[in-house]
């Protein structure tokens, strides 16, 4: 009796020793992801500021356009730098910023479509998921190409699971050190969230340029970032 209940001990332990180490593991990959994004953030404001600056002189509707979508953006990321979970319609919502910024600085060369059904919009989401994925799209796929691209962006619930799609006409599959570093990024933390469960899946998009998708399970056990 006394070595069964020493080995019922050992295995509580032993299971709560994993727990903590599987925590800990979670809060430094937030602590990195949230570093990481601090120090891309500073490139992406200069330059929209930048811009900003001469289409004050040159197109003033425009310029305080783009510093509108800004404030918008800026206030909703740093927000959730201090949130585990937002919503999938609030997520657009930056995205929808972010993408105004960057057709604007790019001149016409960027059109984008974001699809989004409203009975989904506000199903839990983690934040900060998507924004690297459109941001791989657009610097990777559209910049690259002097006539541009387009950018969709599509969310759905496919039953048991929340899907969303970020699709460009761009350059197409890459080999990129910051591109495979960001896709990395996005998986550790897919799998930090749900496991084997969340996963990220690129694919060739037609006719021309990359799709990159998104799976999460939906439902009362969505992941542990609740």
């Amino acid at each position: 009796f006394f070595s069964r209940e020493k080995i019922s001990q050992t295995e509580t332990q032993l299971q709560q020793e994993q727990i903590r180490s599987l925590t800990l593991e979670k809060k430094s990959l937030e602590t990195h992801l949230r570093l990481l994004q601090a120090q891309i953030e500073p490139h992406f404001l200069f330059n929209t500021l930048s811009n900003i600056l001469s289409l004050i002189d040159t197109d003033l509707k425009k310029g305080k356009s783009m510093l509108l979508d800004l404030i918008h953006y800026l206030r909703t990321s740093l927000a959730k730098t201090r949130e585990e979970a937002t919503t999938l319609g609030q997520e657009m919502e930056m995205i929808r910023a972010y993408l105004n910024i960057f057709k604007v600085r790019m001149e016409g060369r960027l059109r984008y479509k974001i699809d989004i059904p409203n009975n989904i919009k506000k199903l839990i989401f983690p934040p900060m998921l998507i924004q690297p994925l459109v941001e791989n799209a657009i610097k990777h796929g559209i910049e690259p190409k002097v006539e541009g691209g387009a950018v969709t962006v599509r969310a759905k619930n496919n039953g048991d699971v929340i899907s969303v799609e970020i699709a460009d006409t761009g350059s197409g599959l890459y080999e990129d050190g910051d591109v495979s570093f960001g896709l990395s990024n996005v998986r550790e933390r897919l799998q930090s969230l749900y496991g084997n469960r969340g996963r990220l899946i690129l694919e060739e998009n037609c006719p021309s340029g990359l799709k990159a998708i998104i799976e999460v399970p939906y439902g009362t056990d969505q992941g542990n970032h609740r």
